[in-house]
């Protein structure tokens, strides 16, 4: 999705440590928590099953961000990759699967869609540069 653990844990609200353990551990989710992951527009079954789309769309494509004391604040444009995991069911897919694997396995794997994207970006440069000489 393109969101740290620091940038996730911030936009559901909850403390840095918090978020990490529930990354890192399987446990049952306290229902303050299933609240705030709701709030921002999490599928709450997928969260506790895998099942079914891991996001709800709100209907005005915006996320209101609500305090402990249950105060609403201003409305939050979700981030485009968050808007992007949301319709996309590979992107699902590959979440659901990664979660799954080891630290080291997915850094392994995000360094592989990294190089993935510089060679993409080189060859579409050659392309131009291709298209600049013979004109």
């Amino acid at each position: 999705m393109g969101l740290s653990q620091a940038d996730m844990a911030s936009y559901i609200q909850l403390p840095l440590r918090t978020y990490q353990r529930l990354e890192q551990e399987d446990r049952d989710l306290k229902a303050s928590v299933l609240k705030k992951f709701a709030k921002v527009g999490v599928n709450i079954s997928w969260l506790l099953t895998g099942e079914g789309p891991m996001f709800k769309v709100p209907d005005d494509a915006h996320i209101n961000k609500v305090s402990e004391e249950g105060q609403v604040h201003q409305p939050v444009e979700p981030p485009p990759d968050l808007i992007a995991a949301l319709t996309d069911p590979e992107l699902q897919a590959i979440l659901r699967l990664a979660k799954d694997l080891s630290p080291e396995d997915r850094r392994y794997i995000l360094r592989l869609a990294q190089d993935k994207k510089r060679l993409q970006e080189m060859e579409e440069e050659l392309k131009k540069l291709k298209n600049q000489l013979s004109a």
